[in-house]
């Protein structure tokens, strides 16, 4: 390793943040105690499969907007290299390819192949080819690791380490994909180069709308599973990402901003990631419910009930903090915030599955659209 490519390494500051979380992370995973449970890698629902899947989306959102300055093929790379991303993330939450199998692994392996090839043959992104290769390696060996899995029966401490072993391989690989998206939006190396480089636009607005398609397919996808209380949730996918992405942009919006960071929109950030955990983890049914007795016999119908309670209480939430944001108060976005509430108390009261499952993405969807009518991320561009 020469030492031009050790300093380009060690120069990429945002690294450190993520490998700690990482390390910590594959330690809980390896130790494979019952207390650590929402930050073991190995399971499902929890803040480590989000942790996991918010590294992709951040991968996916640099890609995009790296796409929107380029032209011919290196456009047509980085928006594979997006999409393939956004197909990452909801199987890291929705558990699609333990339910699927091979035809996640192929589609995911269709769309980074392409990207690669394209980015590849084209001289100013070969660098980044080569970095999305490493990490795609990197899977493809917890690939092989969970096929080991299967192969043998594992008992006592070599479970956690067997465990740690494949999860920390999937951390590796997205670092480097990360790398590869980021490293091409922006150069400089620092920590806010996560988020600052995100911009808004009517066209990502487009991307939210059309991808409630997807969702509802997801969802529906979810109503057929009896295995959602210790398996991911399909429908669970949508919401995750358009928190994170709402979470993204109101950072990015503040890191450029000139006036410097304002401690009523960091809050909407910080509750916005909330959301975002939540929408996967229902910290209120694990606390009261799950945590409490978990080798119970939880049902999916009782799990499934507690999901439109989730979504009233981030939109009461979003309510609160909307108090100091006076262009939140407008009467054409107060009927979309009340369409979403009648929606997800009618979901309560029929406790109809269907329902009940996709509370979460008209939630999202809703709280998205009355934040991108408020201005709340563009604020810092018309002061700049």
């Amino acid at each position: 390793m020469t030492p031009r490519f050790l300093n380009s390494l060690l120069s990429r500051r945002w690294w450190y943040p993520i490998i700690a979380v990482g390390l910590v992370l594959i330690l809980a995973t390896a130790s494979s105690l019952r207390w650590v449970s929402p930050i073991n890698l190995a399971g499902e629902n929890n803040p480590a499969a989000w942790w996991s899947g918010a590294v992709y989306l951040v991968a996916a959102l640099h890609a995009y907007q790296v796409s929107r300055r380029c032209e011919g093929g290196a456009r047509g790379g980085w928006q594979l290299f997006s999409l393939g991303m956004l197909v990452m993330v909801c199987t890291e939450i929705g558990s699609l390819h333990e339910r699927l199998g091979y035809a996640v692994f192929g589609a995911i392996g269709a769309l980074l192949g392409s990207s690669f090839l394209l980015l590849y043959r084209t001289p100013d992104y070969r660098a980044n080819a080569l970095w999305l290769a490493g990490g795609v390696a990197m899977n493809v060996l917890a690939v092989a690791q969970e096929l080991l899995e299967w192969s043998r029966d594992w008992t006592g401490w070599a479970i956690g380490v067997r465990a740690a072993g494949e999860e920390g391989s999937e951390l590796v690989g997205s670092l480097l994909i990360l790398t590869a998206a980021v490293r091409a939006s922006s150069t400089r190396g620092q920590i806010r180069d996560l988020f600052e480089p995100l911009l808004p636009s009517k066209e990502l607005s487009r991307i939210v709308a059309v991808s409630l398609v997807p969702a509802l397919l997801l969802m529906y996808f979810a109503t057929t599973r009896s295995d959602m209380v210790n398996r991911g949730n399909p429908s669970a996918c949508y919401p995750v990402l358009i928190y994170l992405v709402c979470a993204c942009l109101v950072l990015s919006s503040e890191l450029r901003s000139k006036s410097g960071p304002r401690a009523h929109r960091l809050l909407l950030a910080a509750l916005l990631l909330f959301f975002s955990i939540d929408s996967m983890w229902q910290l209120y049914w694990n606390a009261t419910v799950y945590y409490p007795n978990p080798d119970g016999d939880h049902s999916v119908s009782q799990w499934a009930s507690y999901l439109p309670r989730l979504s009233l209480v981030h939109v009461g939430l979003t309510l609160v903090w909307a108090l100091g944001c006076r262009n939140f108060w407008r009467a054409s976005q107060l009927g979309i915030v009340a369409a979403v509430i009648l929606f997800t108390v009618a979901a309560v009261k029929t406790e109809g599955r269907a329902m009940q499952l996709l509370a979460g993405t008209v939630t999202a969807f809703g709280i998205y659209f009355v934040l991108y009518r408020s201005g709340v991320w563009e604020d810092s561009e018309q002061n700049s």
